[in-house]
């Protein structure tokens, strides 16, 4: 008995994990995170209140009704659930790194961190932008729409679900050059292809801005504005990402480049020989 633990010891101090140890370390990564988000939701209850006056705040001019006994309520619990998660995801971001870090190599690491990073920074960053700055300017628009001197009476409920959708809308669109540099990072986009691109990007952009904010000027130019500004961050950092990748393995990204041309002469080959069958099928038939 003493032989087989000393065995299952010596088995285990060669730096490699069991299956259940990387299950054991997994569980202590969700439950770190699980404890983090729960503490911080119930302390967030508590402030709640506060954070949801802040929001109606934003609305200068409207009043607010609630529609339901308990909606209120509903909103008091789905701002502590967010106030958790926010607190949750730089813990959760520190866990899945520490994590995953054993199994990569270091610049694979550096890189894991650095997206991870990145990416809820810029999130942040887009929320922050949506609630200084653009939901006013869309809030204040949608007032001036009332020409005929109509009392509005605005549901709490429905005026945080749009605020909320409106937030997560632009720290999604912020995304664009954390999703770019991945993209970069594995080789699938190049900076030739972001700037041959650009002034369709740019139509679309200005597309979306109008799709998706009210049909004023000023609200599609602070939409499209910053789409196209982050177009061009994108650009730079997948540029910068492509000489790191060329100075570091010259040979290995001429390879790559290499397996793309053989792949898109395939595809042109293969397309050839499609045209030219359906073509003999046609000279048959006549």
């Amino acid at each position: 008995m003493a032989g087989k633990k000393k065995a299952k010891k010596q088995k285990n101090t060669n730096g490699v994990m069991t299956m259940t140890e990387h299950l054991k370390e997994l569980r202590n990564v969700i439950v770190t995170i699980a404890v983090t988000f729960v503490v911080v939701m119930l302390v967030g209850y508590y402030y709640a209140p506060d954070f949801v006056k802040m929001c109606l705040d934003l609305a200068d001019g409207y009043s607010f009704v609630q529609t339901g006994p308990a909606e209120l309520l509903g909103q008091y619990v789905k701002m502590a659930v967010i106030l958790g998660i926010v607190a949750a995801v730089p813990v959760a971001i520190w866990q899945i790194y520490r994590f995953a870090s054993p199994g990569l190599k270091k610049n694979e690491s550096r890189a894991f961190l650095s997206v991870m990073l990145a990416g809820a920074a810029f999130f942040l960053v887009g929320a922050v932008f949506c609630v200084l700055i653009v939901l006013p300017f869309m809030l204040q628009f949608f007032l001036s729409l009332n020409t005929i001197e109509i009392e509005g009476m605005y549901s709490v409920k429905e005026y945080m679900t749009y605020m909320y959708g409106v937030i997560v809308a632009f720290g999604i669109i912020f995304e664009i050059p954390v999703i770019a540099s991945l993209l970069a990072l594995m080789g699938l986009l190049k900076p030739e292809h972001m700037t041959s691109g650009r002034r369709l990007v740019i139509v679309i952009n200005f597309i979306i801005g109008a799709a998706i904010t009210p049909t004023d000027i000023v609200s599609q130019l602070l939409v499209a504005i910053p789409m196209c500004l982050l177009y061009e961050v994108s650009i730079l950092l997948v540029r910068i990402i492509a000489k790191a990748r060329a100075l570091r393995s010259p040979d290995a990204v001429k390879k790559a480049e290499d397996r793309q041309e053989e792949i898109r002469a395939e595809r042109k080959l293969r397309w050839e020989r499609a045209a030219a069958e359906v073509e003999q099928q046609d000279e048959e038939k006549v």
